[in-house]
């Protein structure tokens, strides 16, 4: 993963293959968990998670990334996390979820830069949970309050140890804010083909039509029931937000 546990190396016991796998299926496991409770408070049964997370199971990216030893396992955890974190607020709208999804959403930014998107799903939650205004803007400035500090302490960190602002990635894949911005004024030009790809990786050429189709169904039933949408909107932003940054990050194969 993108740091290697200490309490491993004291024990002597660190294995370059071995431990980061074992560290990699920890986390799926415990986002297995999140997944099952988050189709338990939708759908009233553990059976709709056991589907979800065979489906996440037999899919070949995630199979290959989640195993790689990388920071992978940790990110979808903690997109889990804050994702479940999002939809007790929505029910509860307690002001201490707000505390712990600012942490979380800074956990999401330091793992992957880009992740720093996901920090706005819990100010929609926030936004849509039908509370009082005043509980909405006092909720939004306590998120808003520690997640900046908490982002604001990374930086100062990084400019005095480190002396630059941006993280390891950035020069490890050759990246540079003018590519981002080249990428994002490029965007018409290099959708279809993102678009396409992320399809791709998912069934190979021979399903990819068939994914297409299965995706057109999913959006004609959401148009037809569209009044029943409502509760489902925060996973469509997990969604929606996992391909912007898809579509908008340079390309990566």
């Amino acid at each position: 993963m993108g740091t290697h546990p200490y309490a491993i190396f004291l024990l002597k016991c660190f294995d370059p293959v071995i431990t980061p796998k074992i560290i990699s299926w920890i986390c799926v496991g415990i986002l297995f968990y999140f997944i099952t409770k988050i189709c338990i408070i939708y759908k009233r049964s553990p059976i709709s998670g056991l589907l979800v997370n065979s489906l996440i199971a037999i899919n070949a990216p995630f199979i290959i990334w989640t195993n790689s030893g990388l920071e992978n396992p940790l990110y979808v955890l903690l997109i889990g996390i804050l994702l479940y974190t999002s939809i007790q607020y929505t029910i509860s709208k307690k002001s201490k979820l707000a505390i712990a999804a600012a942490i979380i959403g800074f956990l999401i930014s330091i793992t992957r830069p880009d992740g720093i998107l996901f920090s706005i799903l819990f100010p929609i939650a926030i936004l849509t949970s039908g509370g009082k205004l005043k509980k909405i803007g006092l909720d939004i400035l306590l998120y808003c309050s520690i997640i900046g500090f908490l982002l604001g302490v990374l930086l100062l960190f990084r400019w005095f140890y480190f002396h630059d602002v941006l993280p390891n990635t950035y020069y490890a894949k050759n990246g540079s804010v003018s590519d981002v911005i080249n990428e994002f004024f490029r965007f018409k030009k290099a959708f279809p083909k993102k678009y396409h790809s992320i399809f791709l990786s998912m069934g190979g050429m021979d399903f990819v039509y068939i994914i297409y189709s299965f995706v057109g169904l999913i959006g004609i039933q959401l148009l037809l029931l569209r009044k029943n949408f409502k509760p489902n909107y925060l996973l469509f932003f997990v969604w929606f937000i996992s391909f912007l940054i898809y579509i908008l990050m340079p390309y990566d194969w």
